[in-house]
């Protein structure tokens, strides 16, 4: 190939006055770093990475409230459980059982217990997610009952327990024997509480 058939280097033409090129390149700097930091983060923080993704509604999983039909009890399976809080919340968040033997088709109950350490009230919207994917598919999952339907509030210094009453159904894939059930709480604000509870027109769950 001759000299004059080969195609030129891909760079910034020297035309460009130099200001022009050094912005241009420094642009390409920031977004390649921004680009491997991002891979990197999340690489290396997976799990706050899948919590940040939840915050933004990307992942968060919505749970449906269902009518529990119990059944004769299929085969067993083992849930995990676990109680996560953010956005500093001043709210110890404890799940009485961390795990729980059952059968498909058995209707289940965990409690979760709430506890403010805080001198005010505070609002706060629980986000649910399970694993694998493809235990909360509709007709597998049926939760009769959870907080996660609901924007929450706690008074200062109070406690209370809020129950989770659910069951897999046989719909569950044979090759699942156990799962994980994972709740969240985030930062709400009394205005979203507020204007939850007056689009649903009823009242908030009673604690227990």
């Amino acid at each position: 190939m001759s000299e004059s058939t080969k195609q030129p280097p891909a760079v910034v033409s020297e035309r460009m006055p130099t200001k022009t090129r050094m912005k241009i390149r420094k642009q390409v700097i920031i977004l390649s770093m921004i680009g491997l930091g991002m891979f990197g983060f999340a690489y290396a923080n997976a799990e706050f990475f899948v919590l940040l993704c939840q915050k933004a509604g990307l992942l968060t999983s919505s749970p449906k409230q269902g009518v529990i039909s119990e059944t004769k009890g299929g085969r067993p399976i083992e849930v995990f459980f676990t109680a996560n809080v953010n956005d500093n919340l001043p709210v110890v968040f404890t799940v009485e059982e961390s795990r729980k033997k059952m059968r498909l088709g058995e209707r289940t109950m965990v409690n979760y217990r709430f506890t403010n350490l805080s001198n005010e009230t505070i609002y706060f919207r629980p986000t649910h997610d399970v694993s694998p994917s493809a235990a909360q598919k509709d007709g597998v999952l049926v939760l009769e009952r959870c907080f996660c339907f609901d924007e929450q509030k706690i008074e200062p210094k109070a406690s209370y327990t809020l129950p989770v009453l659910f069951t897999f159904t046989d719909q569950l894939d044979a090759g699942t024997g156990t799962v994980f059930m994972r709740y969240f709480l985030w930062r709400s604000t009394k205005e979203r509480y507020d204007a939850f509870y007056a689009g649903k027109k009823t009242a908030p769950q009673v604690p227990q």
